[in-house]
C-alpha cells in the first residue's frame, strides 16, 4: 500500500512540474531562432508612432525588452503632453529571428485627428521586422484597425 501511495505522490508531483519551455502560467517561452536577433532586441530602446514624434528623436518613447526566465516581455509608453496623443505597447515576444520578432499582446494608440480622437487597440499576434538598411523594427500590420490611416510603429536599435 505504501508503494502505491508513493507512486501516486510521485505522479502528482511530476504532473505539477511545468513542461520544458513553459512557465508556471502555462505559457511557452520565447522561441529564439537567432542569437543575433535576441542580442539586438533585449534591453532598452526608443520607439515611436510617427503621428506623434516623426523625426524628433527627443520626443520618442522608451521601451524595454526583458528576459524573464526565457520569456521576453516588452513594455513601452509615450505620450505627448501638448496633444494628449499616446502609444502604449505591452506583451510578450513569442519568436525572435535575425531581423524580425513576433509579438503577442496589445498596442494602444491615440491620435487626436484619427478615429475621432479615440484610443485604438491592436491586440493579438503582430510582427515587427527590419527591412533593407533600416536601423529599426517596424510593425508590419500597419493598417490602423480603427481608421483608414496607416500607422508606422517603430522600435529603434540601440
Amino acid at each position: 500500500m505504501r508503494k502505491l501511495f508513493r507512486l501516486i505522490g510521485f505522479w502528482l508531483l511530476l504532473a505539477s512540474v511545468p513542461a520544458a519551455g513553459q512557465d508556471t502560467a502555462g505559457r511557452s517561452g520565447t522561441v529564439v531562432n537567432s542569437q543575433t536577433g535576441y542580442t539586438r532586441l533585449i534591453g532598452r530602446h526608443k520607439f515611436q508612432l510617427h503621428w506623434i514624434s516623426w523625426g524628433e528623436w527627443k520626443k520618442f518613447g522608451d521601451l524595454t525588452v526583458t528576459d524573464r526566465d526565457g520569456l521576453l516581455v516588452i513594455k513601452g509608453k509615450y505620450s505627448s503632453p501638448q496633444t494628449g496623443d499616446f502609444i502604449e505597447i505591452d506583451g510578450l515576444v513569442t519568436r525572435v529571428e535575425d531581423r524580425a520578432f513576433e509579438f503577442q499582446g496589445k498596442i494602444i494608440t491615440r491620435v487626436s485627428y484619427i478615429n475621432g480622437g479615440n484610443p485604438c487597440v491592436r491586440e493579438g499576434t503582430l510582427t515587427f521586422a527590419i527591412t533593407g538598411k533600416r536601423r529599426y523594427w517596424r510593425l508590419q500590420e500597419m493598417q490602423n484597425p480603427c481608421d483608414e490611416a496607416t500607422d508606422y510603429v517603430d522600435i529603434f536599435l540601440r
